[in-house]
Order: C-alpha cells, then sequence, then structure tokens
C-alpha cells in the first residue's frame, strides 16, 4: 500500500463509497480520508490502468446509402458509447424505378399519351423509358344513317367513330343522279381546326345542290419528350410538343420534383467530440453551386478524471 502524504498528521481509512473500478475512459482507484473529527482530508490512490473498449456487437447506421448519396456507420464501445470506428457506405447502384404516365393512359383519337421511368427515391430519370404514342385519329366505320340521293337532291351517309368513349361523326353526300360535281378544299385542316372541302356542280349554273364537306382535324403530331433535368435547386420538366408544321403546341408537360442532395466523403467535415462539447459529422451537398448541409450531432464523451490529493 502507498502511505498518504504526512500520515503521522492523518488518521486515513480507506472510504469505499468514494472508491471506483476502473472503465474503458477512467482510471481505477481507492479513497482514502482522515478520520479526525473536523478533517476532511482526502487521498486519492490510483490501483488500476483504464480498460480497453469493448466494441459493441453490431455497427450503428448514422445515415443509410441510396442510390444518390453515401451513407456512414460507426462502431461504438458497449461501455461508454465511445465511436471506435468509422466507415462509409457506398451509395448503391440499384434505382426503384416507377412509371410516371400522362393523365390520358392511352393515346386516344385527339390525344396523344406518354410514359417514362423515374426513381422513387433520388428522383433519376430513366431516359431511355421515354414513350410518346400519338393519337390514333377516328376510325369512322359504325354506320349510324343513310338518305338515298334522287335525280334532284343530294342524300347522306353518317358514320360514327368506333373508337370507345368517341361520340365524333361523319356525314358523307351521295351525290344526286342528275348532277356532276367537282371538289376543291377551300380550307385547311389543322391540327385542331376542321377543314372544308367545296363542291361544285359542273351541270347547271348556280345550282342548289352545290354543298361542302368537313375535313377532321389532323390531330397533333407529338415529338420526343423534351427534358430540363431536375437538380437539388430547381425543378426540372418533360414536355410534349407538336411537330406538325405551323403548330408548336405544348400537349403535355410535367413538372419534375428537384432532386434530393448529394452527401458523401468528398465534402465531409468531422468535430470530434468532447467531454464539454458534442462533436459532429458535416457534409456539404456536391452539386455545384449547392451550400446544403447535413450535420449530425456526435454525443459528448465521459470526463477523464485524473486523481489529486486534497490539502
Amino acid at each position: 500500500m502507498v502511505l498518504p502524504v504526512n500520515p503521522n498528521e492523518h488518521n486515513m481509512v480507506e472510504d469505499p463509497d468514494s472508491s471506483k473500478t476502473a472503465t474503458c475512459t477512467t482510471a481505477g482507484y481507492k479513497a482514502y480520508k482522515c478520520a479526525n473529527q473536523g478533517c476532511d482530508h482526502m487521498y486519492m490512490m490510483q490501483i488500476e490502468d483504464p480498460t480497453a473498449h469493448t466494441a459493441k456487437d453490431d455497427w450503428t447506421v448514422v445515415r443509410a446509402a441510396n442510390c444518390h448519396s453515401d451513407g456512414y456507420k460507426v462502431l461504438e464501445c458497449k461501455t461508454c458509447n465511445a465511436i471506435l470506428k468509422t466507415e462509409t457506405i457506398p451509395a448503391t447502384e440499384s434505382h426503384t424505378w416507377e412509371t410516371v404516365k400522362s393523365a390520358n393512359e392511352n393515346p386516344t383519337c385527339t390525344e396523344s399519351s406518354y410514359s417514362y421511368k423515374k426513381c422513387s427515391v433520388c428522383g433519376k430519370l430513366d431516359e431511355s423509358s421515354f414513350t410518346v404514342k400519338n393519337a390514333t385519329g377516328h376510325d369512322f366505320s359504325v354506320f349510324v344513317s343513310k338518305k338515298d340521293a334522287t335525280p334532284a337532291e343530294n342524300g347522306y351517309v353518317i358514320y360514327k367513330c368506333s373508337h370507345d368513349g368517341c361520340e365524333e361523326e361523319l356525314k358523307s353526300v351521295i351525290h344526286a343522279s342528275g348532277h356532276s360535281f367537282t371538289s376543291a378544299v377551300t380550307k385547311e385542316p389543322t391540327c385542331t381546326e376542321k377543314g372544308v372541302k367545296t363542291f361544285t356542280c359542273t351541270v347547271h349554273t348556280d345550282c342548289k345542290s352545290n354543298y361542302t364537306e368537313d375535313i377532321p382535324a389532323l390531330g397533333h403530331l407529338a415529338g420526343d419528350i423534351e427534358l430540363t433535368a431536375a437538380t437539388c435547386l430547381s425543378e426540372g420538366s418533360a414536355t410534349v410538343r407538336c411537330t406538325r408544321e405551323g403548330c408548336s403546341e405544348v400537349l403535355h408537360s410535367k413538372k419534375i420534383a428537384k432532386l434530393p442532395h448529394t452527401f458523401n466523403d468528398t465534402n465531409r467535415v468531422v468535430v470530434d467530440p468532447t467531454c464539454q462539447t458534442t462533436g459532429s459529422v458535416t457534409y456539404t451537398c456536391t452539386t455545384a453551386g449547392c451550400t446544403a448541409k447535413l450535420v449530425t450531432t456526435l454525443d459528448k464523451i465521459p470526463h477523464d478524471y485524473k486523481f489529486k490529493e486534497s490539502v
């Protein structure tokens, strides 16, 4: 046993309540105090060095990796939770694809449709999946009614579009047998407006049997999807325009949400904790022009007590 300083002046006895066993952060020691009345002299004697840290069985994932950013994990001491090791969890290369479709999932007689795949985790677009289907146009093949022509009067026949949900009809004239007609397009059809074809009798001047027929609207001719990529700073867009000459109408337009920030070890700053202050792991987004940060707080470490004799 190591005797206290000036043993003849004090009556030193062991104080079990103040003695401590060694841990992974502090040494073990025995405490002695003076038993003389009115004396608070105390002496501490180290008997054991701090023990080694004992790692937990499993790593703790502080931030999980995904298809867009690295994650990281720590191995902590099971006694004091001190961080013994830190490892990066590499970003995965496996996206979770979901299909994005236009409001009309399939093309109609007059409207095109589109679809593409987008990662539901990071927002990345699969450009190879972009598909645009043009409007089908009408199919006037369903007979509705007919009026036969006479020698003096034109007749007609009416057909309805066969496509589900379409009520569009086309009326065609049956020429009167006593007339002969020539035709000319007097109004060209556009993507959205019908044209006009005029029939003129070549037998009778100012013939009252002259007539016109509608030329169905052409419908839009959808082009490829125009992509404006999203970033973590701004939204993107997917746009489909009509490519028919003279028309550039936007047929479909969908906003693409901002992408998540990209965090990895390239821009990581670690501030170690102390027994008085917490530490931190700070990641700065790697996207050009972005200063967004992700901060994880590290708990304070236990105190490391030094032994000192009271006077």
